[in-house]
């Protein structure tokens, strides 16, 4: 499912101007993904698998 027109301002505040979001708080997490993982994947869907690669995800 696809974030709000919120979330996805948020996000923009985020990156560019280092305001908090609200849902996530200070951190926030980025995935790297061989393929769309599409509108039912997970952060595990078509995950990134290289052995220098630190997804972050607990496995």
């Amino acid at each position: 499912m696809s974030k709000s027109n919120a979330t996805e301002n948020d996000y923009v505040k985020f990156v560019f101007n280092a305001v908090a979001m609200p849902a996530y708080g200070a951190t926030l997490q980025v995935n790297l993904h061989t393929a769309d993982p599409g509108e039912a994947g997970t952060s595990t869907t078509n995950a990134l698998t290289y052995t220098d690669y630190a997804s972050g995800l607990d496995t």
